[in-house]
């Protein structure tokens, strides 16, 4: 259902080969399972809108050796908390909060190589 949170069964590898419709609440992944981007027969753009993500898990799209082509667009969803201190925390709000938050898990995100990845710079820079 729209706007519900989604938690992956344990043990469990689910993979995304479309957009997903609907805005999620927050997505975990349990530190058992992982969740994958997979591409889209025809080459859609794959989408996924949630309120945030909690990987305790794994969270992938493509890899090393086969990097993934397509285009993914992740969107978090949320308000700016109201009660944010000077170093820009809240007591309220959840690490998920319009993010995605790694918990011992990882992500690996394996797109497009785009070159170059360096400039040269003209001249030295003054520090």
């Amino acid at each position: 259902a729209a706007g519900a949170s989604v938690t992956l069964p344990e043990f469990s590898k689910v993979i995304i080969t479309q957009a997903v419709l609907e805005e999620l609440g927050v997505i975990t992944v349990p530190s058992s399972s992982e969740l994958i981007f997979g591409e889209d027969a025809g080459g859609a753009v794959i989408t996924l809108d949630a309120a945030g993500m909690d990987v305790q898990g794994a969270l992938r799209a493509g890899s090393e050796t086969c990097v993934y082509d397509s285009e993914l667009t992740i969107t978090l969803h949320g308000s700016r908390p109201t009660d944010l201190d000077i170093y820009g925390k809240s007591p309220t709000a959840t690490p998920t909060y319009k993010g995605i938050s790694v918990n011992g898990g990882i992500i690996s995100m394996h797109g497009k190589r785009h070159f170059p990845t360096w400039s040269r710079l003209a001249e030295s820079v003054p520090i």
